[in-house]
């Protein structure tokens, strides 16, 4: 009755496995292009910024405070902010 018992929670283990599988592969990470408008987006807090560079797989460099001179983003300093927290589009 052990052995069955073991044999049941092997397959469990190996389904949810599975499935964890093919949830990453149908995930898909946001890919942001540099010049694009984004929002940066918390429970507290939405700020405007345009993306200046592609930091790595999971964070961008955005430019947030230009004083309104959107179309010289690329003078300004930009803050490395993780994708995760990133929308597309002004919101």
């Amino acid at each position: 009755m052990l052995d069955e018992i073991e044999e049941i929670n092997d397959n469990d283990q190996e389904r949810e496995g599975l499935r964890e599988k093919a949830d990453l592969k149908n995930f898909k990470k946001t890919v942001f292009q540099v010049g694009e408008r984004v929002t940066y987006v918390t429970p507290f807090k939405k700020e405007r910024g345009v993306v200046k560079s592609i930091s790595d797989e999971n964070n961008t460099f955005v430019v947030y405070n230009c004083n309104n001179e959107w179309h010289r983003y690329f003078d300004f300093t930009a803050a490395r902010t993780s994708n995760d927290d990133l929308k597309k589009g002004w919101i």
